[in-house]
């Protein structure tokens, strides 16, 4: 089966987790400290926040903004995003509208000049799947608007654009540390990264943070991870099933809102040091598969690689079909070729919004296996797999169909 790739571990981050385990350091500890001092650095920021989320993340900076502009209760948010930013938004008690995408999945500066209003908070920009936005015509935008912006960096670290690290841009950034992301320690409130690039925002962001406590059930949830994601996958049917049941533990049914606001934990920062070890030769495995899959789609008729260019890193691989291709038929036909594939976000929609591009790409894309340690050829077996199952093999009367039309 050629898998996803939710997390590139190795004996080093195992070793890592166990150490705070056997040594009592799950919750509290030196790692999270270590772990903002590196991340800060690295991005220059004028403060640094472990936290157990990329979306509390969002929720502190947005508190702290709202304090610092108490009038302003409206978040611009591109129409094809994580639901998590949203679920982040409204849990800071305010409201969120949506600026439309661009072909590469990220929203366009035209469309957020256009959703500013005397409103607006703040403007939180993504770089989806790991395709750079345009952050800094963005940023721009905001300065002018005298709006706060969020670097939403979750799915990258340590990655350049315009001369600067992305997280850099704007008054804060994010980093999120759950599954398939480029820094991963788990899931389900596993950690996560403020960086505060404006000084006036830091006394604020520190009232809050000052008040959060530490995170309960982490090593459930570490077991819960290690045996979910990394092992049971690879046990065919059985693990699957297993993988079903696992969430109604009793350890894992307690507190079903795995981010509710909290520190980072102990054990999830000192993985993610170990995970900051090896990072740049995972991008640059990274970027060396999206080259070798770009050439290989070339072959299959009817698909895009929308967000791929030359030397660019991508931490997920998402192509596009026509939209006539029902993505669950597709997903099923790869499955039954040996090819584990995910849909697309959904668009977000509001009456008032210009949303359609997102609405376009909606229900188009699903993602491929980009592990790192993807040969050339097990992408050869992905494209291939791909383009049977979106054209079909010849029948015995010659014609041929794509899934989920009639024949």
């Amino acid at each position: 089966m050629q898998r996803l790739q939710y997390a590139a571990w190795g004996p080093a981050e195992l070793k890592s987790a166990v150490a705070a385990i056997v040594t009592g350091r799950v919750s509290a500890g030196p790692a999270p400290t270590r772990l903002a001092e590196r991340l800060g650095a690295l991005i220059k920021a004028h403060g640094a926040y472990a936290l157990n989320a990329g979306r509390t993340a969002i929720w502190l900076a947005l508190v702290a903004m709202r304090k610092l502009a108490p009038a302003r209760k409206h978040v611009v948010v591109p129409a094809y995003i994580c639901p998590g930013v949203t679920h982040a938004v409204e849990r800071a008690g305010l409201e969120w509208t949506v600026a439309d995408v661009g072909d590469d999945l990220n929203v366009e500066p035209a469309a957020v000049r256009n959703a500013l209003d005397d409103r607006t908070l703040a403007v939180i920009v993504p770089h989806m799947y790991g395709c750079p936005a345009r952050i800094g015509e963005i940023e721009g935008i905001c300065r002018a608007a005298g709006v706060f912006m969020i670097d939403d960096d979750a799915q990258v670290v340590g990655v350049e654009h315009d001369g600067r690290v992305l997280g850099s841009f704007g008054d804060a950034g994010i980093l999120s540390f759950a599954q398939s992301k480029s820094v991963v320690t788990g899931v389900r409130g596993s950690g996560g990264m403020l960086l505060v690039n404006t000084p006036a925002l830091d006394h604020p962001v520190r009232e809050a943070y000052e008040q959060l406590s530490t995170p309960r059930g982490r090593v459930a949830q570490f077991g819960y991870f290690l045996s979910n994601y990394l092992t049971l996958p690879h046990l065919g049917p059985l693990g699957r099933h297993v993988s079903g049941w696992m969430y109604y533990l009793p350890p894992l049914r307690a507190g079903r809102d795995f981010f509710v606001p909290a520190r980072m934990s102990n054990l999830d920062a000192a993985i993610a040091l170990r995970q900051m070890t090896h990072l740049s030769a995972r991008c640059a495995a990274k970027i060396r598969l999206a080259g070798l899959f770009a050439r290989e789609l070339r072959g299959v008729e009817g698909v895009r690689f929308p967000q791929y260019s030359a030397g660019r890193y991508l931490t997920r691989f998402m192509v596009a079909v026509a939209d006539d291709v029902n993505i669950d038929n597709l997903r099923a036909d790869l499955r039954r070729a040996g090819v584990e594939s995910r849909p697309g976000y959904r668009a977000l929609t509001l009456s008032d919004c210009n949303s359609a591009n997102a609405q376009a790409w909606s229900g188009r894309l699903v993602e491929l296996p980009s592990r790192t340690t993807m040969a050339d050829r097990d992408v050869r077996v992905v494209c291939r797999a791909l383009g049977e199952a979106l054209h079909g093999r010849a029948a015995p009367d010659g014609m041929r169909q794509r899934p989920g039309t009639a024949a």
